[in-house]
């Protein structure tokens, strides 16, 4: 076998473990960052051959990988891509090609990201830098990759044309050969200040591109409403419509003017009535509060999966798109008493099911990943029917167990990477982006389906 290879065997044996459920569970990384495995539009765990490539951002800011033995857990390769970049914000996404590679995109927080091929060899992974700047002013990668090799990738920008707002969700495209296409404003938020757009980008089974992304409503003079949207492109991003809307939609479009997959009402449960203060930031927890959506996937007959959160209350929604119309669907109340759901996470097709993991804290917190949070898995069948909902690990009274990743795209049961760790910053106000904490990176995924 050799030492090396011997070695990895001992350090994976020691780290994982598949206990009862079948559950193999792997630490990568002790040196985490604290949001190592943040953020939930930005893919961070793919299946490359017998390998998982996952790949998270240490307490130095540089982001790293490993190739995970799908068979025995053991950690065959491991290193890092690209260089330390601006500060905990700046995890990457990563997507797998039809040729076996991989695409990398190194995030950057209002700063270009860098796009980068990796190809598995004796090695591990060789990593090529395909193009140093994509975008600019860019935070917060969400790629996809066509049957075609094609990269689909959308993304936050803050402001255009050297003024830092309003915010816009941006879309550009890359193709073998042609390289990277300008990038096109879609949406202009609706808010002078810095805000979450958790804008997710899925490619349905025809091809067609889906974006689903928050939609912060001004309502008046001191409130804000919480919604979400939903746009798509049957053309490969030369146009971009709304359901039940004839014509395309003239980009950048004001998010105010789209409809919100939750209804036409102003909900009175999804209002904050908070006066709005001066820029840049809105208060602490105005700030994490319109953080209501989860990844976006899409079904095999065109139809369309995605969580809404409400953070006001701590409740959960599955909201489904089958045909011309988007249906609605309470989660049940997380199996953990006294907690409630304070973060949505990641959705994923696990197997023929649909696998949502959600992280769920102390009831009545609105904190960003306070101590004593973990993660829930809930199953549903294709009518949204819940069939498990199960806490993945206990709470820990001092640390977080959250930020899931799910493995997307897969026939098979999704690997799910997470963060175990304490949080350095808690909202904007004094917030500290570059920090010593270190956390752990945690794999794990079931041993039978």
């Amino acid at each position: 076998m050799g030492i090396k290879p011997l070695f990895l065997l001992i350090l994976a044996l020691a780290s994982g473990q598949e206990n009862p459920a079948g559950v193999r569970r792997v630490v990568l990384s002790k040196t985490g960052g604290d949001r190592a495995s943040a953020y939930p539009m930005s893919p961070k765990v793919v299946r490359l051959g017998d390998c998982y490539l996952a790949t998270w951002l240490d307490v130095s800011r540089v982001n790293q990988w490993a190739l995970v033995d799908v068979e025995t857990g053991v950690v065959r390769h491991s290193g890092s891509v690209g260089p330390p970049r601006y500060d905990n914000h700046c995890g990457a996404a990563v997507v797998a090609a039809p040729d076996g590679s991989a695409h990398l995109l190194v995030g950057g927080h209002q700063q270009p990201f860098m796009h980068y091929q990796g190809t598995r060899s004796p090695e591990g992974m060789r990593w090529d830098l395909v193009s140093s700047e994509v975008g600019s002013g860019a935070t917060y990668p969400s790629l996809a990759c066509s049957p075609e090799g094609a990269l689909h990738l959308a993304y936050r920008c803050r402001g255009l044309l050297g003024v830092p707002y309003p915010y816009h969700v941006m879309y550009v495209q890359w193709k073998p050969g042609r390289g990277w296409s300008r990038p096109i404003p879609l949406v202009r938020v609706n808010v002078l200040e810095h805000t979450w757009t958790l804008h997710t980008l899925t490619l349905g089974s025809d091809g067609t591109i889906h974006i689903v992304h928050v939609n912060t409503i001004p309502i008046n003079k001191t409130d804000k409403y919480y919604g979400a949207s939903h746009l798509y492109s049957s053309d490969e991003g030369q146009t971009w419509r709304q359901l039940g809307r004839s014509e395309p939609l003239a980009t950048p479009v004001m998010a105010r003017e789209l409809t919100r997959i939750e209804g036409t009402t102003f909900t009175e449960s999804r209002i904050e009535p908070n006066p709005t203060p001066p820029l840049p930031c809105p208060p602490e927890g105005s700030y994490y509060n319109q953080m209501v959506l989860s990844n976006a996937v899409a079904d095999g007959t065109g139809g369309l999966r995605v969580l809404l959160l409400n953070p006001f209350r701590g409740t959960a929604q599955l909201a489904r798109l089958e045909g011309k119309s988007w249906t609605l669907s309470d989660l049940p109340p997380p199996v953990l008493d006294g907690s409630w759901y304070t973060h949505v996470g990641q959705l994923a097709w696990s197997g023929k099911k649909l696998r949502a993991v959600v992280t769920v804290g102390p009831k009545g917190l609105h904190e960003w990943g306070p101590n004593r949070s973990t993660l829930a898995r809930l199953d549903f069948d294709e009518a949204g029917k819940v069939l498990t909902n199960e806490l993945i690990r206990p709470p820990e009274a001092d640390r977080a167990i959250w930020l899931p990743s799910l493995e997307r795209g897969t026939k098979e049961s999704a690997a799910l990477l997470y963060t175990c760790g304490t949080v350095a910053s808690r909202g904007m106000k004094g917030a500290n982006n570059i920090n010593s904490v270190e956390t752990e990176v945690v794999l794990e995924w079931n041993v039978k389906n």
